[in-house]
């Protein structure tokens, strides 16, 4: 299996936007809810993100199965999100290995974050296995999300 972690280029946000649909149906299925954000997220809104945001995508075989973005805030605490791996690669380490250089590029941060909903189980291992811990619950979308973060060490 030859695989690589790149940067996203423009051309690469349709396959993103699907892959992004795909790995979160489960989530929606879990809480009966189609109308979560990266269910409902239109192409230019992605084209939006792509322009504010760090994207990264992971390639097996010359395929995109995987991708992760991310953004400074204010501050110097680094925003993760939208962490999808096309759902017949998981468990295979790709999300470890995108978080991984997601936070490898965003070195300058002090702080990392990342959200996830709180019946996540197994996502919510992988950002501990990680190092995040849970800093606070929140509503989106009718979801019970958890904020986990991760302090930089020195």
């Amino acid at each position: 299996m030859n695989s690589n972690i790149l940067k996203v280029t423009k051309d690469d946000l349709n396959l993103i936007l699907q892959l992004q649909k795909e790995a979160f149906y489960q989530v929606a299925v879990a809480e009966n809810n189609f109308e979560i954000k990266p269910m409902v997220q239109t192409y230019e809104e992605i084209c939006e993100d792509y322009e504010k945001k760090l994207f990264l995508k992971y390639i097996v075989d010359g395929e995109i199965v995987g991708s992760v973005r991310a953004f400074f805030d204010e501050n110097t605490k680094c925003e993760i999100g939208r962490l999808i791996v096309k759902p017949k690669f998981q468990g295979k380490g790709i999300g470890s290995e995108l978080m991984n250089a997601i936070e490898s590029e965003c070195a300058d941060a002090t702080v990392f974050s990342i959200f996830t909903s709180k019946s996540s189980e197994s996502t919510i291992r992988l950002y501990k296995k990680l190092g995040y811990s849970i800093v606070r619950e929140l509503s989106e979308d009718n979801i019970v999300m958890v904020i986990m973060e991760k302090k930089k060490l020195d």
